[in-house]
Parts: C-alpha cells; sequence; structure tokens
C-alpha cells in the first residue's frame, strides 16, 4: 500500500522530468499524509494540479460538514469493475509525483518505517485516479488516489500491496483512455534488489506533524 510519501525534488526538475509548459509554486515536502493536498498531473504538457489525497466519488454522501476520509488508494485489479473507481480509472487518470515512499516493517510488535525509492531516478511517477467531489458549502474539491497492485520483490516483505509505479516513458500512455489489461501492466515499474534503495528512517516520521530532511536520512 502507499500511506506516506515524499516530494522534494525542485519546481524545475519537476516541470522539466513531467515536460510541463507551466510552473507552479510548491514547499518541498518529506511526510505527506492522507487527507493533505498533493500536486497531480492529469495531462501532459500541462500544468500541475492540486488535489486532496483521498478519492471521493462523485456520488458520496457528505458526512454531516465534514468531509469523508475517501481512498487513499485503489487495486489495479478491480479498478475497472469496482463503481467507485471505473469511471475515473476510464476518463480520470493522473501521475502522482514523489520522491519515494514509506513502508512500515514490524519486529516484535513494534512497526520500524523504511524510505523507498528508486536508486537511479530522483523522480517517480505514482499512477492515479482523480475526481471531483461537490462539499456542504458547494465547491467543488478535486480528491485523488494512489493505485496499488500485489508486492513483489524485495517489497513482499513490508505488505502485500505496494503503490503503481510508471515508467516515464509510459506517462503520456497511461494518461490516454485504454483499458487493455496487458498492456497497461507493461507500463509499470517493477521493483527489484537492483534498482530499489531502502533504508530505515526516523520513527518520529510515523507522527504526519514531522516534516523535514530528517524524514528520509537513512539510520
Amino acid at each position: 500500500m502507499c500511506g506516506r510519501f515524499a516530494i522534494h525534488a525542485s519546481e524545475k526538475e519537476i516541470i522539466d522530468h513531467f515536460h510541463l509548459k507551466q510552473g507552479f509554486s510548491m514547499r518541498a515536502r518529506y511526510n505527506l499524509a492522507p487527507t493533505q493536498t498533493i500536486p497531480i498531473i492529469c495531462e501532459m504538457g500541462g500544468a500541475i494540479e492540486f488535489a486532496r489525497w483521498g478519492f471521493l466519488a462523485s456520488w458520496v454522501k457528505a458526512e454531516g460538514d465534514q468531509i469523508p476520509l475517501g481512498h487513499i488508494n485503489a487495486r489495479f485489479e478491480s479498478l475497472a469493475e469496482k463503481p467507485s473507481f471505473r469511471h475515473a480509472f476510464k476518463n480520470q487518470r493522473c501521475l502522482i509525483p514523489a520522491s519515494g515512499y514509506f513502508e512500515w516493517l514490524t519486529v516484535a510488535n513494534k512497526k520500524h518505517p523504511y524510505y523507498v525509492y528508486l536508486r537511479a531516478k530522483p523522480l517517480i511517477a505514482f499512477a492515479g485516479i482523480w475526481s471531483f467531489w461537490k462539499m456542504p458549502n458547494g465547491e467543488m474539491l478535486r480528491t485523488c488516489a494512489i493505485i496499488t497492485m500485489a508486492a513483489t520483490g524485495p517489497l513482499q516483505k513490508f505488505h502485500e500491496r505496494m503503490p503503481v509505479i510508471i515508467s516515464p516513458d509510459n506517462y503520456a500512455l497511461w494518461l490516454q483512455r485504454t483499458n487493455n489489461q496487458t498492456k497497461l501492466e507493461q507500463m509499470f515499474v517493477l521493483p527489484t534488489q537492483e534498482n530499489v534503495g531502502i533504508h530505515a528512517v526516523s520513527s518520529r516520521m510515523s507522527n504526519p506533524q514531522f516534516e523535514g530532511i530528517e524524514c528520509i536520512k537513512s539510520l
């Protein structure tokens, strides 16, 4: 799964990597958590958009004046069939820029956080979906979820699921409307011992209020 991630590349690095035509303003973030606002890309050559991390289908009811938590992850295997996700999977895919993400390993009943990243890629893109949701005050809120798949390689020891990472050559293809399962799976970057870096980090980053480069420093 993916419940925390970091994006600390510069604005120029993000613009160049994703071939964006418009600039944006965003500070480095080292401990992004669900319900927070995160950057997404809905169109190649377009601009960075911002969305609340916690996908809400347009028909989801409000909980009084509160915004429901929504889905932070969506399973790739059931995107085309699940009512909550199938419209967005067909029409509203996105890329979610990241530098890396966090997983927890339980040892002796205690969870230890680890930072996961691709060694040769300072920037990666999670596969995502997005939607607009009408808030109780009538305003439209853009929400999103990170797509996951069955964990493979060195990530299997952490969790049964892992985020889907799209290879740079396939960014534009992911944003198109093909639903061919085999073609989509060919766009994924699969983790191996050679291409993935994993190191233990401070247990303080389990607190979503803890922020800064210390979140990703190796112990």
